[in-house]
């Protein structure tokens, strides 16, 4: 077990208190600060290496109680270099202030107070530059600070943001629960739902994925969503207000995967009719003009067509198979019509 301690109920309380080895100090937080960009961030020195912070300042109290002693200690960077002050006395008229270091100032600090009491400390321990509960919250509100607000963010970003939580969720849930149940007992998280800003909405399931089932449903919703003619952005807005649908990128996904077999089992054949060779002459003209002909052509460009025979070959086995034809009667009647 570490034999230092910080208990605090920070950031709802201010108060932080330390112990180490019969020592003891009471921080009251008075601003937390922030630490400077990469190129500026300044350290203690080695072997800890504590990050400075900018625009700290802190209340520190130690001692026993006939030699009881509480300053008030601050950081500021002037010229992209820390300056470290202490204030004392009654009122904390008193200052001494230091560009070299913490513990520089904390000597200065000594010489002048409590150079008669036995009181004497180090600098990181008067700044509190130690506190892990500090630089906790200190980087949890730079990486809330750089994140994106989740309205700029894309399916990808909001996907990684909902496993890393499904993941912390899941290891905790399985420590707690080998401390709650028998060993005989089988928990298990099969899902999570949560939402931010009460408009988006995340189900995360931890059961093992059906695969075949999977690829069943995002068809079925590709071939509803061609025959009912919905856009895209139409069913992002209903994935927005249903969790539960699959995301826009998965049915996009899904359908160009269809769309490529079909290429291979129907091929697609392209026709440049942009030559007047194209164009049946054996068959009746209504418009004599030559030139209008012409532009007629010029306008249609190159098209796309399947081969009728290879949509055939395709479809006549599955309908036999299913009843619907039967092969002692060899004869289909077609109708072709609309946009195909």
């Amino acid at each position: 077990m570490s034999d230092t301690q910080e208990i605090h109920n920070y950031p709802f309380d201010s108060i932080i208190n330390f112990k180490k080895s019969g020592h003891s100090f009471s921080y009251k937080i008075i601003k937390e600060g922030t630490y400077p960009n990469k190129s500026l961030l300044a350290y203690t020195l080695p072997p800890n290496k504590y990050r400075i912070p900018d625009d700290y300042m802190v209340e520190t109290t130690w001692g026993k109680s006939n030699n009881r002693c509480v300053v008030q200690c601050f950081i500021n960077y002037i010229n992209n270099k820390p300056v470290f002050q202490i204030w004392f006395g009654k009122c904390f008229e008193h200052v001494v202030s230091s560009v070299r270091s913490a513990t520089d100032v904390t000597n200065l600090f000594h010489k002048e107070y409590t150079s008669l009491k036995k009181t004497k400390t180090l600098g990181i321990y008067l700044f509190g530059l130690h506190l892990k509960t500090l630089e906790m919250a200190r980087e949890g509100k730079r990486r809330a600070h750089i994140l994106k607000p989740i309205d700029q963010c894309g399916n990808s970003t909001l996907t990684k943001r909902a496993m890393s939580i499904g993941k912390h969720i899941l290891a905790e849930f399985n420590e707690k629960t080998q401390k709650l149940y028998n060993l005989e007992d089988v928990p298990a998280l099969e899902s999570i739902c949560y939402s931010v800003n009460k408009k988006h909405t995340f189900n995360i399931s931890y059961e093992n994925e059906d695969k075949t089932k999977k690829k069943q449903k995002l068809e079925s919703i590709v071939r509803a969503l061609d025959e009912g003619n919905i856009p895209r952005d139409s069913y992002r807005r209903l994935c927005a207000i249903e969790y539960n649908l699959p995301r826009e990128g998965e049915i996009s996904k899904e359908r160009i995967n269809i769309n490529e077999i079909m290429v291979q089992l129907i091929p697609i054949t392209i026709v440049d009719i942009n030559t007047k060779s194209q164009v049946d002459e054996s068959e009746g003209v209504d418009i004599d003009d030559e030139s209008i002909t012409q532009e007629v052509i010029n306008a249609v460009g190159k098209g796309d067509y399947r081969n009728i025979n290879n949509i055939l070959y395709y479809l006549v086995p599955n309908l036999v198979q299913k009843g619907i034809l039967n092969p002692d009667q060899p004869i289909i009647n077609l109708r072709i019509s609309g946009d195909g």
